[in-house]
């Protein structure tokens, strides 16, 4: 698999995360318990755009990672 296969793959999946999140969001407008234990840690994982105090792994960063691949 190519450079661009692998980005076009996880920019695919990268866009169906921020789907689920906002479903989520949806259907659980006003529920803090699923908004800090599921959506957050989604959002976390979705993108590095997440506003919150963490440096986990996410989609951008796996994305940089292919980029980087010699």
């Amino acid at each position: 698999m190519d450079e661009r296969e692998k980005l076009d793959l996880l920019e695919d999946a990268q866009g169906k995360m921020f789907e689920i999140i906002e479903i989520l969001e949806a259907v659980f407008p006003d529920d803090g318990n699923v908004q800090a234990y599921m959506i957050d840690h989604l959002k976390i994982k979705a993108s590095g755009g997440h506003g919150f105090l963490s440096n986990d792994l996410n989609f951008d960063d796996l994305m940089e990672r292919v980029r980087e691949e010699v």
